[in-house]
């Protein structure tokens, strides 16, 4: 299995967020009653040792297989909250906003074993997040609006709205393969340019807010993931001319 730059990134930003779990001894979408702090330690040690293994070729396949699972559970651990207040989007966002996480991961095990049937339901997956992040953006709109600085042209509402449309846009060329690989290379542009943009000054702003720090984190894996399926869409295109 060939290195690549999406895989390298997914790899480096899935040791650092182990990092800040370790130092905020938190996760914020990890919703559980008991046990909390030894799973907390638990899936920050699997972060760094599994991001530290996909660098190498031959450890991809077993890392990746344990990234997915680590980010599906926590993802399930919203199910409760999802089912006592199925109004609240947010709550629905939490299991998507960990599945774009687990997406990359997908990928990358799909390549290792060679399996292009689980590489499709990793890009679907990472689609229907697309759908979601649009989703909650609406139902936090001015929120939202807010971290737009105010230095770039035009309103927040306006940069929600349209980055609302970009979300949709990227899910259909993924869902229907028109443009798909172009659509996750500006997912992959879109999502570090709002950690770039909006979330890194207020982390700069607030060096001690947790939500804050771990979001921007959060981000950048999403990006990662978006990477890793454009370089996958890349590898088959290259395949196919051969």
């Amino acid at each position: 299995m060939k290195t690549s730059l999406g895989r390298t990134f997914y790899a480096l930003v899935t040791i650092a967020l182990g990092v800040f779990t370790f130092v905020w001894r938190d996760i914020i979408s990890l919703t559980l009653t008991h046990g909390r702090y030894p799973v907390v330690f638990l899936i920050a040690t699997l972060q760094i040792v599994c991001g530290l293994a996909i660098l190498f070729s031959r450890a991809v396949r077993h890392a990746s297989l344990a990234l997915i699972v680590i980010y599906i559970f926590i993802g399930l651990t919203a199910v409760p909250s999802m089912l006592h207040e199925p109004r609240v989007y947010a709550n629905w966002g939490q299991f998507f906003y960990e599945l774009a996480l687990a997406a990359g991961a997908i990928i990358l095990y799909a390549q290792a074993a060679n399996k292009p049937t689980i590489a499709r339901i990793g890009i679907i997956a990472f689609a229907l997040c697309n759908i979601s992040f649009a989703l909650e953006q609406y139902e936090f709109l001015s929120g939202t609006a807010t971290l737009v600085p105010h230095w770039i042209p035009l309103s927040g509402i306006f940069w929600v709205w349209a980055t609302n449309v970009f979300f949709v846009l990227a899910a259909l060329g993924l869902l229907t393969g028109i443009l798909a690989r172009l659509a996750a290379q500006l997912a992959t542009a879109m999502f570090i340019l709002f950690g770039l943009l909006s979330l890194l000054p207020v982390v700069i702003a607030n060096p001690h807010s947790f939500f804050r720090d771990t979001e921007l984190v959060e981000t950048f894996l999403t990006a990662a993931s978006a990477w890793v399926i454009a370089d996958y869409l890349r590898s088959r295109h290259l395949d196919h001319l051969n």
